[in-house]
């Protein structure tokens, strides 16, 4: 079992109703049963295709996710962390993230 979840940290995973379709230099982001759907653009896209790389099906914490975009994106921790925290919050307001139980 994960530590950071044996230690009380939220962990997250991609919502397993997206579905990611590319088009050029955009995307379309379907979430299947809410009958919704985002365009995103390209560094979007790529960022939803790394996570599902990077983590597959399994939980992610908010830390995990700051480290790969500091990996990723050439970003310092501090920022990377910063970034992450943001991106979490957004994405699960969107529907983009679940939390894992």
């Amino acid at each position: 079992m994960d530590p950071e979840a044996d230690a009380g940290v939220a962990l997250y995973r991609l919502s397993p109703e997206l579905a990611l379709e590319r088009f050029g230099e955009e995307a379309l982001i379907l979430l299947e049963t809410q009958d919704r759907f985002l365009t995103v653009n390209r560094a979007a896209a790529d960022l939803v295709e790394l996570i599902e790389s990077a983590f597959a099906a399994q939980g992610f914490a908010v830390s995990d996710l700051g480290g790969l975009l500091a990996q990723n994106y050439e970003l310092h921790t501090e920022e990377a962390a910063h970034e992450a925290q943001a991106l979490v919050e957004a994405w699960l307001e969107q529907g983009l993230l679940v939390t894992v139980t």
